[in-house]
């Protein structure tokens, strides 16, 4: 209700996809779709490299310090508590301090273990703000921590 509501569907692209099958006009869909983020994707070309690694090995190959940011989509969703644990570690170990994870939950409810509080903090009223102006509907919760 709330998407269908409180967010206007002309400026909600998933919303759109699955009403009209498609983007009515590219520049109120996904950013990148639009003509400024199709530049600022060729601007940044340059700088975007892909890695062929599952990603616990290629954070693993990484110095501290190397990432200041992580969007984990729902990934955890189809880990292990184990897996999800050994994620952040590894996460944890090429990073710099103050880096963020965002990360949603669909069905599995997965946050930083608190074996972690010492290294990793949550923002959960942060976390609730973003959910709550979310297009992307279809998520239980979102996850926002940071290195300490």
């Amino acid at each position: 209700e709330h998407v269908l509501t409180d967010i206007p569907i002309s400026t909600n692209p998933f919303v759109q996809w699955i009403m009209c099958g498609g983007y009515p006009d590219l520049e109120c869909s996904h950013p990148y779709l639009s003509a400024e983020g199709h530049q600022a994707l060729r601007d940044a070309a340059d700088r975007i490299e892909f890695v062929h690694q599952d990603l616990v090995s290629h954070l693993g190959s990484q110095p501290l310090g190397t990432y200041q940011a992580h969007n984990l989509s729902n990934v955890p969703e189809y880990l292990s508590e184990e897996e999800h644990h050994s994620l952040l570690e590894a996460i944890l170990g090429a990073s710099s301090p103050g880096a963020r994870l965002a990360y949603w939950n669909l069905l599995v409810p997965r946050s930083r273990p608190e074996a972690l509080a010492g290294r990793l903090q949550r923002h959960p009223a942060e976390a609730a703000l973003l959910l709550e102006g979310d297009r992307a509907f279809v998520y239980g919760g979102f996850q926002l921590e940071s290195v300490v």
